[in-house]
C-alpha cells in the first residue's frame, strides 16, 4: 500500500506541473536512485528536464507507463541494463532507455579516459591507467558471477551492502588477490533467506571467457574496489562519496555524446520535438 500511494504522490507531482506555464513543456525523466540524478544531472538542459531519483527500475518503468496511458508523452525513464544483455538481451518498452553496460556507474567508467582522469586527480602520478582498469575489473568478476549464479538459480543470496574491496589483497609486485573462499564464506554466512548455500567449485567452473565484464560487474562494486586501490598506491584517505563525485563531474555531455544511451535519447529527442540536450 505505502509504494501505491508513493508511486501516486509521484505521478500527482507530474500532473500538478502539466498546468505550471514554466514546467508543462519539460520531460520528466525518471531515473533509479538518487545517485544517478547527479551523474545525469550534467547531460541535459536543465531549462527543459525535469530528473527525479525513484527506487528501482520498477517503479520506473510502473510510473511511465503511468504518464504514458495519461496521453502524455513528456516521460522517459532511464534505468540500468543490470545482466539483460546476458540473457536475452533488453526489452523494447516505450520511453525506457537502458544504460550501455551493467549501470551507470560502469557505464561512466567505462568511457573512454575517465578512469584515467579521475585517477590522476586522485594520486597526481603518471600510470598505466588502461591497464589497471582492466586489472580491477576482472580482480572482483568472480563477485559478479556469484550474483549472476545466485539470480539464474534462485538461490536468493543477500548482496546488500556488501564490501567487496575487503576481500581484495594488492601485491607489492602488482597482482591483486581476490579471497575467494573467505568471500564464498561470508556471502553465506549473510544470506539466512537464501534456498541453499553456493559453493566455491560452482562459481569457479562458470566460464568468464566470452562475458563481457561490463555487463557482468556492477558500478557500486568498481567504485569500492577502485577506493581501495587508491588509497593503497597514494596512502591517502580517498573515500568513495569522493570519488562518485569525481566520476560525475568527469562524465560530461561530450564523453555521453558517445554511448549507445545518448543515441537513443537523442532519436526519440528529434522525433518528439523535445530540445533535452544543450548541444542538441
Amino acid at each position: 500500500m505505502k509504494r501505491h500511494i508513493r508511486l501516486q504522490d509521484i505521478y500527482n507531482e507530474f500532473r500538478m506541473n502539466q498546468h505550471h506555464p514554466l514546467h508543462q513543456s519539460k520531460v520528466w525523466i525518471y531515473v533509479e536512485g538518487a545517485n544517478d540524478v547527479p551523474l545525469y544531472g550534467n547531460l541535459f538542459d536543465k531549462a527543459h528536464v525535469i530528473i527525479k531519483g525513484l527506487y528501482g527500475i520498477v517503479s520506473v518503468r510502473e510510473i511511465v507507463e503511468s504518464i504514458l496511458q495519461k496521453q502524455f508523452t513528456n516521460a522517459i525513464g532511464i534505468v540500468d541494463a543490470d545482466f539483460s544483455r546476458l540473457d536475452t538481451g533488453v526489452k523494447i518498452e516505450q520511453n525506457i532507455f537502458y544504460t550501455d553496460c551493467h549501470d551507470a556507474e560502469m557505464m561512466a567508467i567505462a568511457a573512454n579516459d575517465i578512469f584515467e582522469k579521475v585517477s590522476f586527480i586522485c594520486c597526481q602520478v603518471t600510470k598505466d591507467y588502461a591497464a589497471w582498469r582492466d586489472k580491477l575489473l576482472h580482480s572482483f568478476s568472480f563477485v559478479g558471477v556469484t550474483r549472476k549464479f545466485s539470480l539464474d538459480h534462485k538461490l536468493d543470496l543477500n548482496f546488500e551492502g556488501f564490501a567487496v574491496h575487503k576481500f581484495l589483497i594488492f601485491r607489492n609486485d602488482g597482482q591483486v588477490e581476490f579471497k575467494s573462499n573467505d568471500f564464498v564464506h561470508e556471502i553465506n554466512q549473510r544470506s539466512p533467506n537464501k534456498t541453499r548455500s553456493v559453493q566455491l567449485d560452482e562459481i569457479v567452473q562458470v566460464d568468464v571467457t566470452r562475458i563481457n565484464l561490463w555487463e557482468l560487474c556492477i558500478g557500486h562494486d568498481f567504485i569500492n574496489v577502485w577506493m581501495k586501490w587508491l588509497n593503497v598506491i597514494t596512502e591517502k584517505n580517498v573515500s568513495v562519496k569522493h570519488l562518485r563525485g569525481l566520476l560525475c563531474a568527469a562524465f560530461n555531455f561530450y564523453v555521453f555524446c558517445m554511448t549507445n544511451l545518448y543515441s537513443a535519447l537523442a532519436s526519440w529527442a528529434k522525433q518528439h520535438g523535445y530540445p533535452i540536450f544543450n548541444a542538441a
